[in-house]
């Protein structure tokens, strides 16, 4: 029962959060200074184990990018959302835990202080770059952080609309459809 209530009160502190978040991206968020400095955005989670990645990116990553192999779980949000979502994550703990640089790629494995990693949780602007990893030992207060970040973030991720962008394994060219609603 208790953690069934624990989940519940997650869960609404996360649509909470979320409608918040996308208010604020739509009204008096970010600056336009703030989010231009952020430059080009990108947030990812990465499940090591059922090789499953949830990606997003900003406007300007995507621009940067035109051309590149384009991963699956990718989409593209506004420069203002993934702005909003990297202050998010620094407001709540990210930068006390991550780890400097990127993640190791899928498919390689990934071990940090000994254990091996189950999920990565990564952020990267043009200013720094990092990554949480979730594995056997962390501290309780990099649990929660996680926690927070990782609910909030799948919520999120989970609401963007748009395009979607799906790799033809095929070799053909990436093609884009719109997500069925």
């Amino acid at each position: 029962m208790r953690a069934q209530n624990i989940l519940l009160r997650s869960l609404c502190a996360s649509t909470l959060l979320l409608l918040s978040m996308l208010g604020s991206c739509a009204s008096t968020g970010a600056s336009p200074e703030e989010t231009a400095a952020m430059g080009a955005v990108r947030t990812s989670l990465l499940d090591y184990n059922g090789g499953t990645s949830l990606v997003l990116v900003n406007e300007t990553y995507a621009q940067r990018h035109v051309g590149e192999r384009i991963e699956n779980g990718l989409k593209v949000a506004t420069d203002e959302v993934l702005a909003e979502v990297a202050t998010f994550f620094a407001d709540n703990g990210f930068w006390d835990f991550a780890r400097s640089g990127i993640a190791q790629p899928m498919g390689n494995g990934m071990t940090d202080g000994g254990q091996r990693v189950a999920l990565v949780l990564e952020l990267g602007t043009d200013q720094a770059k990092g990554y949480l990893p979730l594995r056997a030992g962390l501290s309780k207060e990099e649990i929660d952080t996680l926690q927070v970040l990782i609910t909030n973030y799948t919520a999120l991720w989970s609401e963007i609309e748009g395009y979607h962008a799906v790799f033809n394994p095929s070799g053909e060219n990436v093609f884009r459809q719109p997500l069925l609603q």
